[in-house]
């Protein structure tokens, strides 16, 4: 049977791949993520090296993007190079997926930027600590203070090397109140931790309140969906031009408490109401769902897909998107270790199928899984058969 939609995602890869081969990327161009600890990255998916992790502490956030680090990237991309740090994007390419490299919608807009002389720090990613309320299954304590102790426990029980911290990690600042905001920042996206517990957060805002930008910055809140804005937050963000509330949603009711611990469903979903209600009220707010898809996913896509779609079919599509985001480490969690097989036997919603390579797959990994996934439940008192039992089953059933 014709497949419509794999026809056209094919076009539109083949697409961007022609529009962007020679280029390499415009993220390094235009953008900077900084993560706690004050670890700064060209974008998310960049894996750091020695000499980007001893960068760092800088008061203007634009030298960055001048450092002979982000110069040498840029020469390596723009001659056709593949820099070992960009090898999530490419690795997604080889396998028919659409990298962020491609896809993301800012840097399709910027790629301009790629020959031009002049550098602008214009889209900025910021996590200003790892303080979280939660310890989601796909997460670690580098980013969540709530992982601490299981993080120690796995690791103290020879179960797994999870090689983490102990203790929170320091700011992303060292100097808030002195720092440099440049401007031509057009976008901010907030990151965790958990954004609306960081303290840092309405000093950063007021900060650009103050420079006189706000009314031309876009922001994007990556939260988790357990913490309603004080009133006076919400004041404060009316003074920007959008923002959006990027709702981590990775499964509906007890898949989420069991996906997301130590969260409740019942609990999100009055958030998330009260969020969505500011979306209708004022046309500069919306919402986006960001799912991780993850092994645990294959038995809930559908659902959750179901779910949301209800739920936003009374504002405009526009206001109340999705977005879904491959998990590649720890690999035991990727969709990539699932068979083929057992990936036949779910309806996987055909946005994410290609997600599901079975690349991975292989009895090491799929044993890995077991190991982290039955640990886990002993330490929190959860129950993995009770939440996927269909996908409980097939995994106890394969064999190799």
């Amino acid at each position: 049977m014709f497949d419509a939609l794999s026809f056209v995602c094919s076009l539109i890869f083949l697409y961007n791949f022609a529009m962007n081969k020679g280029i390499g990327c415009a993220f390094p161009n235009f953008h900077l993520q900084i993560k706690p600890g004050g670890i700064t990255k060209p974008c998310c998916r960049f894996i750091i090296d020695d000499d980007l992790a001893r960068m760092g502490g800088n008061a203007n956030l634009s030298d960055y993007l001048t450092s002979d680090y982000w110069s040498n990237l840029r020469k390596t991309l723009e001659k056709g190079l593949k820099p070992s740090g960009c090898s999530k994007c490419f690795n997604e390419e080889d396998s028919g997926q659409f990298s962020m490299r491609l896809t993301h919608e800012e840097a399709e807009k910027k790629l301009d930027y790629n020959t031009r002389e002049n550098i602008d720090l214009i889209d900025l990613e910021v996590g200003f600590s790892n303080i979280c309320n939660l310890a989601c299954r796909s997460c670690d304590s580098n980013l969540s203070t709530r992982w601490y102790e299981d993080d120690q426990k796995l690791t103290e029980a020879g179960i797994l090397e999870r090689g983490r911290p102990k203790v929170k990690i320091k700011p992303a600042f060292n100097d808030l109140k002195n720092l440099s905001i440049p401007n031509t920042i057009k976008s901010v996206k907030f990151t965790g931790g958990e954004p609306f517990l960081h303290k840092e957060l309405p000093i950063f805002l007021d900060k650009m309140v103050k420079m006189d930008i706000s009314k031309n910055v876009e922001l994007r809140f990556c939260t988790n969906g357990t913490i309603l804005p004080s009133d006076q937050i919400i004041d404060t963000l009316k003074k920007f031009k959008s923002i959006d509330f990027s709702l981590s949603l990775d499964g509906i009711e007890k898949a989420n408490d069991y996906l997301r611990y130590p969260s409740r469903w019942d609990e999100i979903l009055k958030v998330i109401e009260k969020l969505k209600a500011l979306v209708k009220e004022d046309r500069r707010f919306s919402i986006t769902r960001c799912t991780t898809v993850s092994i645990y996913s294959l038995e809930i896509l559908d659902k959750m897909e179901s779910w949301w779609n209800s739920f936003v079919e009374d504002i405009p599509h526009e206001k109340g998107k999705s977005i879904y985001q491959m998990v590649h480490a720890p690999s035991y969690l990727s969709p990539e270790i699932v068979p083929k097989e057992i990936m036949e036997e779910f309806d996987v919603p055909a946005s994410v199928k290609n997600m599901f390579t079975g690349l991975k797959s292989g009895k090491e990994t799929l044993n890995l899984f077991k190991t982290y996934t039955q640990s886990l439940d002993e330490l929190r008192g959860e129950d993995f058969e009770n939440v996927f039992p269909k996908l409980s089953k097939l995994i106890d059933q394969y064999e190799f």
